[in-house]
């Protein structure tokens, strides 16, 4: 025969209940695990930490066009001065400003490809603590990523607003925040 606990010795379950009404940790009432569904995998980022990120991430490629620019531009004015030829009509101009778009635009994929491929986060997600993971919880690999920055770069083309219903889209996915280029790649975004 067991007798019973000593009230005096045994911890409320709750600290708002006193001893005689607590309940054992390990009754029926309360199970050693919670029952139901668990939150599987990592967290979702938050839309306004992906916001802040996605800002950096375009100061950070503005800076790339520009350099892309001037690195054109500056090469085709050597060249051409250097054979003695100065640029005087359209053609010239047109063919410096086509060399310089693609030489930014390629800067541009790059700097979203590979260190997304890689690592899952370009200089913005890691400022702001995100990354951005396949359904296996690791760093999509080059085809995902790729297809991912292309389409972001895609979103961008007129005139940004792909970028706003992106973002609307974004915040109508409640328990995950995926946006429409995370949809097509099977990628989320999420805390580290």
């Amino acid at each position: 025969m067991s007798l019973p606990p000593d009230p005096r010795r045994q911890r409320p379950a709750s600290p708002w209940l006193p001893p005689s009404t607590a309940v054992p940790p390990t009754s029926p009432a309360h199970p050693p695990f919670p029952s139901g569904p668990w939150p599987t995998g990592p967290v979702p980022a938050a839309p306004g930490a992906r916001l802040a990120a996605w800002l950096i991430d375009t100061l950070v490629c503005s800076g790339l066009l520009f350099l892309a620019y001037f690195a054109v531009m500056l090469t085709g004015l050597g060249l051409t001065l250097g054979l003695g030829v100065i640029p005087d009509n359209q053609v010239t101009l047109n063919l410096f400003l086509g060399g310089a778009g693609l030489t930014g635009l390629a800067a541009v994929f790059l700097y979203h490809w590979l260190p997304t491929a890689r690592h899952g986060r370009t200089l913005g997600k890691l400022a702001c603590g995100i990354r951005v993971v396949a359904a296996t919880g690791r760093p999509p690999g080059k085809g995902a990523a790729a297809l991912r920055a292309v389409l972001l770069g895609l979103l961008g083309l007129p005139c940004g607003l792909g970028h706003l219903v992106n973002g609307i889209a974004l915040l109508r996915d409640e328990p995950t925040h995926r946006g429409l280029h995370d949809r097509a790649c099977g990628t989320r975004v999420v805390r580290n």
